[in-house]
């Protein structure tokens, strides 16, 4: 919307929107009066409106959309994706196009403009003034540890072509040390410009990350270079302008908060799903006390939701990484050592349940059941480590026919 006259027409406009949107961001490109403290004041009233003031931000008048100078907005940044599956680039880049064409054409131009995708390495960190490192870190077969080759292989590759000064961050999720080795393997190429290695661990939720990406409960970087430090906080300034709280640490503390913020989720997980063990001894209902501990503030009802157990690509395998750092360390992690071996023992005591229900082993031979939702969460397509698998081994096991559907998974659970 364009608003020529704003101390007139600015509330009028935003009183008329506010009932029909879930987040309306205001860019004020440059008045001199007081408008950008006016909407500073009402965003801290309402959290769906944020405020950014761009001077170098233009509105094209037009009958259709305006048009917005994203130079002036993204202050120049451009994403490159780069990804070593020629196919799979191509599948991503279209799926964003498609996800962003369905938020609007105006929208869809402006956004599919600003990022770009390749093959080519060298290419993609050509005059870059950040590189994400954002590759699996897969358990490790044999042993638990967190694969870090793919990690490694990327750093080797980024020390053989890098040009010009850089800040080079691992996204993926890594154990503690993780950034001193990526560090040596770049001091050793033998590079002619400036870099520094810093961590930036992602919290993003499955079928949620554009929104948990834009509205973060917080940016967590590690460096403690302050030349690193004011390139990371130069690319988190469009989120940091809208409120979004930036922590500062050392790396390596980075590298733990990831470990240790999704071992505490599995932990609280685990609780509450011994808690309806126990709720069915007992006669109680689990929903209720869940309930009931949740609305403690020190608590909270986040993850207090009984279930057959966590699964995933992240709980399971980044429970597994701090046991092992934890065990390397000599400081063992009892807590989380008896999460790991109750959840997995109750995805298989969840599908004898059904065959008690069903009337024991031997009724509930050659009788077909039905499984409906497979992935390890709605909203997803991940079957990795889900809850249903052992379920439907359980079943299986008892001589039970089990047909499964879930309308995400569809591809994934054949």
């Amino acid at each position: 919307m364009i608003v020529k006259d704003e101390e007139e027409m600015l509330p009028k406009c935003l009183g008329a929107v506010a009932d029909f949107v879930d987040e309306l961001i205001v860019v004020d490109g440059g008045s001199t009066d007081d408008t950008v403290e006016r909407l500073q004041q009402w965003s801290a009233r309402d959290p769906r409106l944020h405020a950014i003031s761009s001077p170098g931000a233009t509105i094209a008048e037009s009958n259709t959309q305006p048009a917005l100078d994203l130079d002036a907005l993204l202050g120049g940044l451009r994403p490159v994706l780069k990804g070593l599956d020629g196919n799979k680039v191509n599948e991503v880049s279209n799926a964003v196009i498609e996800l962003l064409q369905g938020q609007g054409g105006a929208l869809s131009q402006m956004l599919s403009s600003t990022s770009s995708f390749t093959t080519d390495l060298a290419e993609g960190i050509s005059g870059a003034a950040a590189i994400f490192i954002a590759v699996g870190t897969p358990s490790r077969r044999g042993d638990g540890h967190a694969d870090l080759s793919y990690v490694y292989a990327v750093a080797e590759e980024i020390g053989q072509h890098l040009k010009s000064d850089a800040v080079v961050v691992t996204k993926s999720t890594v154990p503690v040390g993780t950034g001193d080795e990526v560090e040596r393997i770049l001091s050793e190429a033998g590079l002619k410009v400036k870099f520094a290695v810093a961590s930036n661990p992602e919290f993003l939720r499955e079928g949620a990350a554009i929104g948990d990406f834009k509205r973060p409960d917080r940016i967590v970087i590690g460096t403690d270079d302050e030349w690193a430090r004011s390139v990371m906080t130069e690319v988190y300034r469009p989120l940091f302008l809208n409120k979004a709280p930036i922590l500062f640490t050392s790396r390596r503390s980075s590298e733990l908060i990831k470990y240790a913020a999704n071992a505490f989720l599995a932990v609280k997980i685990t609780f509450i799903n011994e808690m309806a063990d126990l709720c069915e001894k007992v006669g109680a209902d689990v929903q209720d006390v869940a309930r009931g501990i949740g609305m403690d503030g020190r608590i909270g009802p986040k993850f207090l939701h009984a279930g057959p157990g966590y699964g995933g690509s992240c709980f399971p395998k980044d429970t597994l990484a701090l046991l092992k750092t934890a065990e390397d360390y000599e400081a063992p992690t009892r807590i989380v050592e008896a999460v790991v071996k109750v959840n997995d023992a109750r995805k298989r005591a969840m599908g004898r349940k059904v065959i008690e229900a069903l009337g024991g082993m031997e009724a509930a031979r050659g009788k077909k059941v039905a499984l409906l939702g497979l992935t390890f969460k709605p909203n997803t397509d991940d079957m990795r480590d889900a809850p249903s698998i052992a379920i439907a081994q359980a079943l299986t096991d008892a001589g039970v026919e089990v047909a499964g559907y879930d309308p995400e998974g569809r591809s994934e659970e054949r």
